[in-house]
């Protein structure tokens, strides 16, 4: 059962990767920015500017990675709660998770809520 749904979401993954890739470039969506982000441009585009044009290039590029990343990161995170709470229960993490690992897991996330 377990090797249906990670083939399952194996194909779902690569199909919502391609139309994700398509809608982004039908809808122009990177370029579609709220007024904080106009205003966060504004204040460091001068800033930015003094920074070499190759490194600023790359960074453009490597942004469009992290974007890639993130969506599978949190795609992959869900399911593996849907099939750990599907297998155990809605308490898996506390009942299933040696205590060390969700400390460390703790430490991470309030780290990155910094």
């Amino acid at each position: 059962m377990l090797e249906k749904i990670a083939e399952l979401f194996t194909l779902k993954s690569a199909a919502i990767t391609a139309d994700l890739a398509r809608v982004s470039d039908e809808q122009n969506l990177s370029k579609l920015k709220s007024d904080v982000e106009r205003a966060t441009d504004a204040l460091i585009a001068p800033h930015l500017s003094q920074v070499d044009f190759a490194i600023r290039a790359a960074a453009v590029r490597m942004a469009e990675f992290y974007q890639i990343f993130y969506m599978l990161e949190n795609d992959m995170r869900q399911f593996v709660a849907g099939v750990m709470v599907e297998t155990y229960d809605k308490d898996w993490w506390t009942k299933h998770v040696p205590e060390p690992v969700r400390n460390y897991a703790k430490t991470n996330k309030d780290r990155e809520s910094k």
